[in-house]
């Protein structure tokens, strides 16, 4: 969990928006203030309390992209490839590296990945239930960065000239 050093900068620009929160402040959305507030309150203020909560969320993420694999490959594959891909996932230096430090670029990467998890789970069974929860997780992730728009934004094309485009003549 990392507390062999102190606190980075940038960390301890978080915590104290987690001391005053708010809708929103002139640097972030108030999605990092909240959790360093959820930290401090539920956790302790060390640095090993937290930096936990982003090594939870780099380990959340890490097992998105083994469900990912489970999703797109046939089952005769499943299990060996989804080990090998969570492996990747887990000793990929930018999940390591992000996953190391209380910054909003964890949990970025965390609504990313589940995002398309989530709509992975909307193409293989159609149930528009998924769209709800991407939905949902797509309003978090905008509370915690809005470059969540680069995403959304990226995958509306594909979504228009996919046959997944249905989706938008029904209610």
């Amino acid at each position: 969990v990392n507390g062999r050093w102190s606190f980075h900068r940038d960390e301890l620009l978080y915590l104290a928006l987690g001391r005053h929160l708010d809708w929103g402040f002139a640097s972030v959305p108030p999605g990092i203030g909240f959790w360093a507030w959820f930290g401090e309150a539920f956790l302790g203020d060390s640095v090993e309390a937290i930096r936990f909560i982003a090594s939870v969320f780099g380990t959340v993420t890490v097992l998105l992209i083994a469900m990912m694999a489970k999703e797109m490959l046939p089952k005769s594959e499943e299990k060996f490839a989804v080990a090998l891909v969570g492996l990747s996932g887990l000793l990929c230096g930018a999940s390591l590296r992000t996953s190391m430090l209380f910054m909003p670029v964890v949990f970025d990467i965390f609504y990313w990945t589940l995002l398309c998890w989530l709509f992975l789970k909307y193409i293989n069974t159609q149930k528009s239930s998924w769209l709800l929860y991407f939905g949902a997780a797509a309003g978090l992730g905008m509370l915690n960065k809005y470059s969540i728009l680069i995403f959304l934004f990226a995958m509306l094309p594909g979504l228009l000239l996919g046959p997944q485009r249905a989706v938008f003549l029904r209610k």
